[in-house]
């Protein structure tokens, strides 16, 4: 790729108009690391960085934090990543000295025990921090967390047995540090979230989250997901909606439904989805 293939993105432009800087920036790609991310380390003294992922948003914006803040183009971009679900990878080849600077601010970027690991013996390597996020200035902090949103995190809705609209915002995270940093950064910036607990998951947490129709109200003025990132994964009812949209027909909605008169789940599952259809339409118009 040559400085004239690089992909527009508009969440770094808009960055860029809100003075951000490189340190900032470089603690954007931190987090992106640090979700969707991975660095492998060669015998040679290379790194490989690698993002994974499918949204071509995400993959955007990376590799123009990266040409910001290094001014080097990615080794590859949006490969196949051999997965049958579509999943890319953007990597960076380079020797290690090269990111000298991305690599103080975490001792390590890897996030869980590897395949054949035990729990024992990775929680004895360096492990992974978000120190340089949640000690940052706090509009890096919140675009950190809008990040993490679009990576790791997602917008869940049901409908309980008294036929009540529900919804959540989440930030899946299995390391026992990293979600109670994750935790703290929410704190910062005045959300009340907690941490979830998991089982099955290698630390027994996996991630925090908010259930609050107040608090995901919050999240929304506080600019949500990044514009045209999209619900991927298993969701069979919003797979490939914008995560954006999804918020906001999910708090219309919420309003909506109180008066109306509501049978049945379908009911209401009609109002959102008049709500994302409206989204549509006023995006394509």
């Amino acid at each position: 790729m040559t400085i004239s293939e690089l992909p527009n993105s508009n969440y770094v432009t808009e960055l860029l108009s809100k003075n951000f800087s490189r340190e900032d920036m470089l603690k954007l790609i931190g987090v992106m690391l640090l979700t969707d991310g991975t660095c492998y380390f060669a015998k040679d003294k290379r790194v490989f960085i690698n993002l994974i992922g499918k949204d071509k948003i995400l993959h955007d914006i990376f590799v123009n934090l990266m040409y910001h803040s290094f001014k080097t183009m990615p080794s590859t971009y949006m490969v196949d990543a051999g997965h049958k679900n579509g999943v890319k990878v953007t990597q960076y080849n380079r020797k290690i000295d090269f990111f000298n600077d991305l690599f103080e601010l975490s001792p390590s970027f890897k996030k869980k025990v590897a395949h054949g690991q035990t729990i024992e013996s990775y929680l004895k390597e360096k492990q992974p921090t978000l120190n340089f996020l949640q000690e940052s200035k706090k509009k890096v902090q919140l675009e950190g967390f809008r990040l993490a949103l679009c990576t790791d995190g997602c917008i869940t809705s049901w409908i309980d047995k008294n036929k009540i609209l529900r919804a959540g915002i989440r930030i899946a995270c299995e390391h026992p540090l990293l979600v109670n940093q994750w935790l703290n950064v929410s704190q910062n910036i005045k959300l009340k979230m907690y941490i979830t607990k998991n089982k099955d998951s290698w630390s027994g947490k996996s991630g925090i989250i908010t259930k609050s129709w107040k608090e995901i109200e919050k999240i929304w003025n506080m600019g949500s997901f990044i514009p045209n990132v999209k619900v991927v994964g298993t969701s069979p009812r919003f797979k490939g909606y914008n995560k954006r949209d999804l918020h906001n027909s999910l708090l219309k909605a919420n309003g909506a439904i109180k008066s109306i008169d509501i049978k049945d789940g379908t009911d209401i599952w009609n109002v959102v989805y008049r709500y994302l259809r409206a989204c549509k339409w006023a995006k394509d118009s």
